[in-house]
């Protein structure tokens, strides 16, 4: 061979040798492009992950929140809402909707509207009527608590809460009319014992009329005593509406022992109204509760129908029977009964049916009240119908778990 042929030998080598490099390392790029794509793949995947794990956590906090929840962008349009707004609005699907179109509640979209439409954050409360409180009604209203504000974000959407307060509006009303009840119920006695003790301040009346003055002293008596029998009454519902559980002294007792109770306190006025007390409750039965705050009931409802009825062969019996879940407690009378305008608000602090004879009755009217909330810390509920001249029947009802068959006597 010649020096030619080696020289175009080893150029051909060198261009195989060349050829194998360049693929090589070919191959080497192409792996680690795919490499490179697949880790930037991964990254992408992990970020979408992430963010589509942020947008569900997002989303179960709005849910979690108690709350309605809604974020208006610029354009008036609903960027984000959860369940509660879709449920207030009565709407399927709020994202997208524009606030001014929605067609539900309108009393309420007003004041969202309002809010929107306002620079800067805004707080305040509100009612809504009946027509447009939703998830239903009491007293006729629902009441509201609206927070909006700005996010800080550069687009600049508006966040806006809606909180229902209604029970939180009613309490503070209960406690405003409670006030202005109790004030009034107390100032009557009162007003009546500074009128007689002036009276009696006078030298003469008590040397030159001994028994008038006596008599004014007897009716200050009955007025103080009536005094104490309403801060009593309004100390119990205040601790009943307290909701512990821990005012009570629950231990097993018979029902029969209250009545009993009952029976020999409220005898003296039974004998003057010469009416029939009965009961119909087997001797072996027992409860679950507190015995101090049965008898009050027993005794609010017996002393009631005495008290409300003039009628003569006025009948009034305690009795309890069993329903399949449940222990029921019944007093009935066979008295005057009471209108059905009333049943509705019989339970209400310091209201007083109206009868012919009702400003002869001098109770408290806070009975019936601590009557129901007693019952309702034994976990039960109370109800009462009523049928003029005929019967009216207050029935307790009471859960198996608080009854009990003991030993018979």
């Amino acid at each position: 061979m010649s020096a030619v042929d080696y020289i175009l030998i080893l150029l051909l080598l060198a261009s195989l040798y060349l050829n194998w490099h360049l693929v090589q390392t070919c191959r080497s790029a192409m792996k680690a492009r795919k490499k490179a794509l697949r880790d930037a793949q991964r990254l992408l995947k992990r970020g979408e992950e992430a963010q589509e794990q942020a947008i569900a956590d997002k989303r179960r906090f709005l849910e979690a929140l108690g709350e309605a929840f809604l974020l208006i962008g610029p354009s008036g349009h609903i960027v984000l809402a959860n369940t509660l707004a879709r449920e207030l609005f009565q709407e399927e699907r709020l994202e997208g909707r524009k606030v001014g179109s929605l067609v539900c509640n309108q009393e309420l979209l007003l004041h969202v509207q309002e809010a929107f439409d306002t620079d800067g954050p805004v707080t305040k409360e509100f009612t809504l009527s009946a027509i447009n409180s939703p998830g239903g009604v009491q007293n006729g209203i629902t009441a509201w608590h609206l927070d909006s504000a700005i996010t800080d974000t550069p687009i600049r959407e508006k966040r806006i809460l809606l909180r229902n307060v209604t029970q939180n509006y009613l309490t503070n009303q209960m406690r405003r009319d409670f006030v202005a009840n109790a004030s009034h119920e107390l100032r009557t006695p009162l007003t009546i014992i500074v009128g007689y003790l002036e009276n009696l301040m006078e030298d003469e009346l008590m040397e030159e009329r001994p028994a008038l003055a006596r008599k004014f002293i007897g009716i200050m008596h009955q007025n103080s005593q009536r005094l104490m029998n309403i801060i009593e009454d309004m100390l119990m519902i205040s601790k009943l509406e307290s909701g512990h559980k821990a005012i009570l002294k629950e231990q097993w007792f018979r029902l029969t022992s209250c009545a009993d109770d009952v029976f020999s306190r409220l005898d003296s006025i039974r004998e003057k109204k010469q009416a029939a007390l009965h009961m119909d409750i087997p001797a072996e039965w027992e409860l679950y509760g507190d015995p101090f705050y049965w008898t009050q009931i027993l005794f609010n409802l017996v002393e009631n129908a005495l008290k409300q009825n003039t009628e003569p062969d006025l009948s009034v019996t305690v009795a309890a029977s069993l329903a399949p879940d449940a222990c029921v407690i019944t007093v009935a009378d066979t008295g005057v009964g009471i209108p059905a305008e009333s049943l509705p608000f019989l339970f209400n602090r310091f209201y007083r049916v109206e009868t012919h004879h009702s400003s002869e009755i001098k109770g408290t009217g806070l009975g019936l009240s601590i009557v129901k909330r007693a019952v309702e810390a034994h976990d039960g509920t109370i109800t009462v119908t009523s049928v003029p001249h005929q019967k009216t029947t207050f029935t307790i009802t009471i859960p198996l778990k608080r009854f009990r068959k003991g030993k018979e006597a």
